[in-house]
């Protein structure tokens, strides 16, 4: 039988898994179930996630305050209220107010009964032990940090592949609500000690059947079909990387990764031009590497062009095997090919690690829309896709044109990606068409802007086609077209780079412009930091100045508030840092993101737990707490 203080630690570990598990995979207490919903209805754009931060801490820490000033009146715990948020904004663009007050109000409930946990977990574990708050609260924070720890590998090992998002928030009601039973029976009077505990059985053994239940699944068939209005929902999936919803309009079928447009059954013109203007600049292609988008029709037409292998990498391998039952016998027909060989891994780690060389490497995987396509677009995806050619060999990229004129975000944007393949390659050709398909070669004399030799190889090789014809041929490679783009150009703009993703920042700025929100740009330039690191020093100095001119006054309490402040704002930078770096050079965030949350939390668990120990005096401690502040900063 558990003491009343196992009792209390139970519950801490308790509230620990649960806000990990709850919340977003992203910073402390971030985790996975509802920033992955949040993503999807804010179409992947990874800006949310600062902003669902803000929101998740602000309400943690009211509920934390709220039960502070309560403290007498609370003496109980209770299990996360979740609310589900995808009727909230169907087939919508949200902008980033919306963002940030739909996401309050999604994660209100939640957020804030966590952070009354939180500090109802202090107030009984210092009544514990008369005396010893300080190393009682500090076992709050190991045992949170404990169950945040079991939260993230739990999710990264199992969770992650076998769960939809309704299954995971039944797991964790019936977890809470088994907390709140424990609690009720070891700490409360014999009247509420019956209510209360029946009430918390009736919860989970509710949350128990339905999970066991097909109720569950049709709730989650139901909410993420309202997220489609005009559309028939075929099926909607959580991968470990993503959220995989299939719709189905007559008879076109599309595919969504994250709420972002993956694929489509019946766009015939994007795939022909795409592989015919590459693949006709080359005499003879043998082996070729598609880089993402290839489902939709790509890897068929590429097919045309009779080459001996066609590698095909993607990451994602349940989310191909579940498109591949809903496409077309037309677009299933080209991925049973011999000559097609499937691959699931990042593409990029693929290029580092493999020994093959290629004719034709073509990168399809979209705008830079997120930070994770964005790697595709940098001057070191270039190297490594330039590592990889033949010496004749051809890469090819894409990005989409509005067919007027270049200016802007835009502007600036094509012209980065241009530059920093133009620091990779000898020779570039752009051809703008319905988007501008940018192409590369290894030597200057490979790529060839005479239309008659592109029509020839296309007569010889008896190439079926629909759109791409001599005509289409001689149209795409007037030298007018090329010289307008050539033109909008700006080679003041900075070279796209792993660690400086300039174009993620403009696709940004073009994203925030649907919503006239000009002002909400930020400059990446060295001087605009330096100005902002400037008005924080100034600040500091002024405070600084007004506690010496009270120094005759207990300045503790500034001291230790600003304390925390300083240590919780350089916690949660280094953690995105550290995180969007991770994302930069391995890829796969979402699946790695448990596994890394559950090394901070032990790292953290781990100084709590040695801190309790050294905090035997007022002055001890406040030595400790500067050493560490100054170990912080450098």
């Amino acid at each position: 039988m558990l003491s009343r203080r196992g009792t209390i630690g139970v519950t801490i570990v308790v509230t620990g898994l649960t806000a990990l598990l709850l919340q977003v995979v992203l910073t402390r207490e971030l985790q996975v179930v509802l920033t992955r919903e949040l993503l999807v209805s804010f179409f992947g754009n990874e800006l949310c996630i600062g902003l669902i931060l803000v929101d998740w801490l602000l309400l943690v820490a009211a509920g934390t305050a709220l039960a502070g000033r309560l403290m007498d009146r609370l003496t109980n715990l209770w299990p996360p209220l979740i609310l589900d948020q995808r009727t909230m904004f169907p087939g919508e663009v949200i902008d980033p107010g919306s963002m940030l007050i739909l996401g309050a109000a999604v994660l209100a409930p939640a957020c804030l009964l966590l952070g009354a946990q939180f500090a109802l977990c202090c107030q009984l574990a210092t009544g514990e032990a008369s005396g010893q708050g300080t190393a009682n609260v500090a076992y709050v924070y190991v045992l949170e940090a404990v169950g945040a720890i079991a939260g993230g590998v739990v999710f990264h090992f199992w969770v992650a592949d076998r769960f939809q998002t309704v299954a995971i928030i039944l797991i964790l009601c019936a977890l809470s609500a088994l907390a709140a039973l424990l609690v009720s029976s070891r700490l409360l009077h014999r009247a509420s000690k019956i209510i209360f505990a029946c009430i918390a059985l009736i919860v989970a053994v509710g949350a128990g059947g339905i999970l066991f239940s097909t109720v569950g699944g049709q709730f989650e068939k139901f909410t993420s079909g309202r997220r489609w209005p005009g559309f028939r929902l075929l099926t909607s999936y959580n991968t470990r990387y993503g959220n995989i919803a299939i719709t189905q309009h007559n008879s076109q079928i599309s595919v969504y990764h994250d709420g972002l447009l993956m694929l489509t059954s019946e766009d015939e013109l994007a795939n022909e031009e795409l592989a015919n203007i590459v693949l006709l600049q080359h005499p003879r292609p043998q082996r070729v590497l598609i880089m993402g988008g290839g489902l939709g029709g790509l890897i068929g037409e590429v097919l045309k062009h009779d080459p001996q292998i066609i590698d095909y990498v993607e990451l994602d391998k349940q989310a191909i095997k579940i498109i591949r039952r809903h496409l077309p016998t037309q677009l299933q027909k080209p991925l049973a090919d011999k000559r097609v060989h499937l691959i699931y891994a990042d593409a990029l780690a693929f290029l580092r690690a493999t020994r093959y060389k290629y004719d034709v490497i073509i990168s399809n995987v979209g705008d830079p829309r997120t930070a994770v396509t964005n790697r595709f677009y940098t001057r070191q995806a270039f190297q490594q896709a330039a590592a990889h050619l033949t010496p004749t060999g051809i890469f090819c990229l894409n990005l989409s044109y509005p067919q007027t004129h270049l200016s802007g975000p835009r502007q600036w944007l094509h012209a980065s990606v241009w530059q920093a393949m133009g620091q990779v390659f000898p020779q570039t050709l752009p051809l703008p068409d319905g988007r501008i398909y940018y192409l590369a070669a290894q030597r200057p004399d490979v790529l060839s802007e005479d239309a008659r030799l592109l029509a020839a190889r296309l007569s010889q090789r008896q190439i079926q086609t629909k759109y791409v014809t001599p005509y289409f041929i001689k149209t795409i490679m007037v030298p007018f077209a090329r010289q307008l783009l050539r033109e909008s150009g700006v080679s003041e703009v900075p070279v796209n780079d792993d660690f400086r993703p300039i174009t993620y920042h403009y696709m940004l700025q073009l994203w925030l412009r649907q919503f006239g929100t000009e002002g909400l740009k930020i400059s990446f330039s060295l001087r605009s930091i330096g100005a902002a690191v400037g008005a924080l020093l100034i600040l500091a100095g002024l405070v600084g100045v007004y506690l010496w001119r009270r120094r005759d006054r207990p300045v503790w309490r500034w001291g230790i508030p600003g304390a925390l402040a300083a240590t919780g704002l350089v916690e949660m930078s280094l953690q995105l840092v550290v995180i969007f770096s991770f994302q930069v050079l391995v890829g796969s965030l979402f699946y790695q993101l448990g596994i890394l949350m559950a090394l901070y939390m032990g790292g953290l668990a781990a100084g709590g737990h040695l801190g309790r120990y050294l905090t035997s005096s007022r002055r001890r401690s406040a030595m400790l707490l500067c050493l560490t502040l100054v170990g912080l900063a450098l």
